[in-house]
């Protein structure tokens, strides 16, 4: 699988954040999930301020378990796993198996700044239609995905711009989510069946966001398919 583009930044002290955009050829698989998505009912919700959020979602983990542990509110229908299903199971094997052999090449060439392989048991895809729909900064650092998680995103329909902000470092702020403004923002394309893994530490040291974009048709539509080890933990 050729790389297109690739960030890894080992400056802050204990830093190995890996962005890296890989270029995906099985169309076979691609054409298929893209027939199979357009079916699907994707769910919605509002945001703390009582907005509503029109990007759509569903998701999907092994054991049926809610999104994240460290949420005390388990209401929100979106952000429950949906029931079993075969396809989405075939989609985890396939691409834990493009992660496995990922891992494995650049384990073999950076033997000073190494990768841990995950096993992706969860599923979230996010509809994005027209030049509005889009999400906020944030990092996926819900502590069910573990520490320094492996996350893969597929992409599929039109392009969309997915842009990373560094935050400072700040050791005596471990925690802290402020922007580091003199870093110049990375801005991948989210190409049709491309794949972006976000490896090491990078959401200790970023932040990623989708914008709103007016160069995109009202009827524009495109499918971000993300996978994450996933497995509950006992939050105090």
């Amino acid at each position: 699988m050729q790389v297109v583009e690739e960030h890894h930044f080992t400056t802050n002290p204990n830093e190995n954040s890996l962005i890296i955009k890989l270029e995906h050829n099985n169309n076979i698989i691609y054409n298929t999930t893209s027939e199979w998505v357009k079916d699907k009912e994707f769910l919605h919700g509002t945001s703390r301020w009582g907005n509503k959020i029109s990007r759509g979602q569903l998701f999907w983990q092994n054991e049926l378990n809610f999104f994240s542990s460290r949420w005390a509110n388990k209401d929100h229908v979106r952000w429950r796993s949906q029931p079993h299903n075969l396809f989405i199971k075939c989609l985890q094997s396939y691409f834990n198996n493009i992660q496995k052999d990922f891992i494995k090449r650049w384990n073999e060439n950076h033997c000073e700044h190494t990768l841990q392989e995950k096993y992706f048991n969860s599923t979230q895809i996010n509809k994005y239609i027209g030049p509005n729909d889009s999400i906020g900064a944030h990092a996926d650092d819900q502590p069910d995905f573990g520490t320094d998680p492996t996350i893969m995103i597929w992409s599929i329909g039109i392009p969309r711009k997915l842009r990373f902000l560094r935050l400072l470092y700040n050791p005596a702020k471990p925690l802290s989510k402020k922007i580091d403004t003199e870093f110049k923002p990375i801005e991948i394309n989210m190409s049709p069946n491309s794949i972006l893994i976000m490896a090491g530490t990078t959401q200790k040291n970023f932040l990623h966001e989708i914008e709103k974009d007016p160069a995109i048709q009202e009827t524009d539509i495109r499918h971000s398919v993300t996978f994450r080890e996933h497995n509950p933990v006992s939050v105090v």
